[in-house]
């Protein structure tokens, strides 16, 4: 008795054969034999590390000083004026003091160290009825100071004497400038939200166009090592207090040939960029990052 097929049952036959016959399938940790895209790839390479804490902030004066004069004091003598250079121990004003007795006394203001006057308001023959405004304010003139806040987990990397890296993009973001940990905080700068904590650093040089109040980027180095087998950070995979990479073992020398296998490691300095391998690869050894699969056709027909 013949077989009956209908239509529907052959067009269903063909499409599952299509299917298979230019199908694809995932592959992780097993051979293939398909090239590694190689924007996929990363190398174990031999380079210098450094940890890094990385904050903004404003460069100052090392050194700033307003002068308050009390009310009702008369401005007997000003010697200088806005925008002048100052050395320590000269007058820059009089002012002139009377009692309920009608007593006069007279206070000659010396400058406390060598500046410049960056504002001014005191008039000669002027009654000063501004005691809560500046008669004038000076700061230190090519000495500055960079104040940063930084938050409570960083804090404890940070010690006096750290090299740090400084970028003023008002400048140029491509000109590194020098400077050093002088002081780190031990209080707290704030007692509500995020905590932090005070860090002064002087640069050690700045740019002749630097102006007081621009910003500064800061690289504080807390961790560095030199000419060590490193990785990028973002290929290790962490695994309770172990760790490994998906690393490609390749079986030909045209590299379409290789498998990709779990590698434990040791590690050492640990970065935001990269990790210090103590043992478990070689220079040059290629790895990928954790979450990578390679795709591969195959056919019935092949």
């Amino acid at each position: 008795m013949p077989i009956k097929i209908s239509l529907k049952f052959v067009v269903s036959v063909l499409v599952l054969l299509a299917i298979f016959g230019s199908g694809y399938y995932l592959i992780t940790n097993r051979s293939t034999s398909e090239s590694l895209p190689e924007q996929s790839i990363s190398k174990a390479e031999v380079r210098d590390i450094q940890a890094l804490v990385e904050v903004d902030s404003n460069i100052a004066a090392a050194r700033e000083y307003e002068l308050f004069i009390p009310n009702n004091a008369k401005i007997t003598k000003v010697n200088k004026q806005i925008n002048d250079t100052v050395l320590e121990g000269d007058i820059i004003l009089e002012y002139e003091m009377t009692s309920i007795t009608n007593a006069k006394t007279t206070t000659k203001v010396e400058a406390p160290f060598a500046s410049k006057i960056v504002k001014f308001e005191a008039k000669e023959n002027e009654i000063w009825l501004s005691s809560l405004t500046p008669a004038f304010k000076l700061v230190e003139e090519n000495k500055y100071i960079i104040k940063a806040t930084i938050n409570e987990i960083d804090i404890l990397q940070i010690k006096p004497e750290q090299n740090v890296d400084i970028v003023f993009p008002a400048i140029s973001r491509n000109e590194v400038f020098k400077g050093k940990v002088v002081n780190v905080g031990s209080y707290p700068e704030g007692t509500t939200g995020v905590i932090s904590y005070l860090v002064e650093v002087e640069p050690l040089e700045v740019p002749d166009t630097i102006l007081i109040g621009m910003s500064a980027e800061l690289s504080i180095i807390t961790d560095s090592k030199e000419n060590v087998l490193s990785i990028l950070e973002n290929n290790l995979i962490e695994k309770g207090d172990s760790y490994f990479v998906k690393k490609i073992n390749y079986q030909n020398t045209d590299k379409t040939e290789f498998e990709i296998v779990e590698q434990e490691v040791t590690i050492g300095l640990r970065t935001n960029r990269f990790v210090e391998v103590l043992s478990g690869l070689k220079e040059n050894d290629e790895i990928v990052s954790p979450n990578f699969t390679t795709t591969r056709s195959f056919s019935f027909f092949n």
